[in-house]
């Protein structure tokens, strides 16, 4: 295999990209809680939900009639799972 020339790209810039051994990310428009937090020194009192559309490089983890999407964040891991409208599990 021949390596170039490394190139630094910017977050937007990208559509999708992959791994040799298998991970593959894709550039996708999720709606995250900001808010959301596992990290037991870092959590708030109270039940607080921050919803907020963004534009991220979330890794796929699943493809076929539904997809399953991670996307990893300090303090806690984001998913989501995507189907057709017409399919049986939507």
């Amino acid at each position: 295999m021949a390596l170039g020339a490394s190139q630094l790209f910017q977050a937007r810039q990208l559509r999708a990209f992959g791994f040799v051994g298998g991970r593959y990310f894709r550039h996708e428009q999720l709606l995250l809680d900001q808010a959301a937090e596992t990290r037991l020194q870092e959590l708030p009192r109270g039940n607080h939900v921050r919803l907020r559309a963004d534009s991220v490089l979330a890794e796929v983890l699943l493809t076929g009639p539904a997809e399953l999407l991670r996307l990893l964040l300090p303090g806690a891991a984001h998913y989501e799972v995507r189907a057709p409208a017409s399919h049986p599990c939507a």
